[in-house]
Parts: C-alpha cells; sequence; structure tokens
C-alpha cells in the first residue's frame, strides 16, 4: 500500500509539474530563441523537420522533454544519481552541431533547466514523502 500511495504522489508531483513548467518556462526559451534567430530558424527547419512532428498528440521535442525529465526523476528517487552523468553525455553527443550556435545556446539552458526541473521533482517527491511519514 505504501509502494502504491508513493507511486501516486510522484504521479501527481509529475504531472503537475509537467504542466508548469511546459507552459510557462519552456515556452517562454522557445519564445525567446524563436524570436532572436528567426532566419536560422527557418534554415534549421528545412535541414531538419523534427518540430513539426508529432507524437502522442505533442510536439516530438516536447515529448522527449517530458520523457527525460520522468526518466531522471524515476532514477533519482531510486538512489542513482549517476544518470546525470549518462543524460550529460547523451546531450552533448546528440546535440553537438559545428554552425548553429544559437540552438546550441537554446539547447544547453533547455537541458540544464529540464535536469533542475527533474530534480525540484525528486526533492518535493522526497520531502513530500518524509513529511507524511511515506518513507
Amino acid at each position: 500500500m505504501i509502494l502504491l500511495s508513493k507511486i501516486l504522489v510522484f504521479i501527481i508531483i509529475f504531472i503537475i509539474g509537467e504542466f508548469l513548467f511546459n507552459f510557462t518556462w519552456f515556452a517562454y526559451l522557445r519564445n525567446y530563441f524563436e524570436k532572436s534567430v528567426i532566419a536560422q530558424e527557418k534554415e534549421i527547419k528545412n535541414e531538419n523537420n523534427n518540430d513539426d512532428k508529432k507524437f502522442l498528440y505533442l510536439n516530438i521535442s516536447t515529448f522527449k522533454g517530458i520523457m527525460e525529465r520522468f526518466i531522471i526523476s524515476v532514477f533519482l528517487i531510486s538512489n542513482f544519481p549517476p544518470i546525470l552523468i549518462v543524460f550529460g553525455t547523451l546531450k552533448l553527443g546528440t546535440r553537438i552541431s559545428e554552425h548553429k550556435e544559437i540552438k546550441n545556446d537554446y539547447f544547453l539552458i533547455g537541458n540544464l533547466s529540464s535536469i533542475l526541473v527533474a530534480i525540484i521533482y525528486f526533492y518535493a517527491f522526497k520531502h513530500f514523502c518524509i513529511y507524511k511519514n511515506f518513507a
């Protein structure tokens, strides 16, 4: 019963956090960088049209961010902090681009924000479980 309660608490924290962060901070970042590099964005979209792809009714980049934060949060809750190193390595390997400086800034800020959000979920979950004596 306690495990089920913990899972339910985590799911509630995660869903509320995703709605809050996707519609505020990540939307702000997306708009900020799109406005500052409109010409470069058009060139990038012509080269790689990933932003128009949908998966489960979500923009593919939004879906990848949600999955990233979910996986990091679950591994942190499971006491496996090296997941941060694994994701850092994956991000470096998949985002390096030689001629898109602004795009790299966008990904760097977005990825660091995403990891920070996952850590916030982790601490919210841990503190809620301690407060409610689920631990």
